[in-house]
């Protein structure tokens, strides 16, 4: 696509703040720039579940207590 995309200003104004969004697409947007959209589809989706993966213990201590017991978790 010829020129800045939309997404790219939003993004720069809303991580940035309105001077530095402003200043870094002043950095860019000259005649001739050309950018892409990307679209990224995972093909797997996880969630880490530290209550029935690591299932050391309530507390601090019974998680140390059964690491120390050699005990797999």
């Amino acid at each position: 696509m010829d020129g800045v995309t939309e997404e790219f200003k939003l993004a720069n104004y809303r991580y940035g703040g309105p001077e530095f969004g402003a200043s870094r697409i002043a950095e860019v947007d000259h005649p001739g720039t050309r950018m892409a959209r990307i679209a990224v589809r995972p093909s797997w989706v996880g969630v880490i579940d530290f209550k029935t993966r690591f299932t050391g213990g309530r507390t601090a201590e019974e998680f140390l207590q059964r690491g120390r017991d050699g005990r797999p978790s």
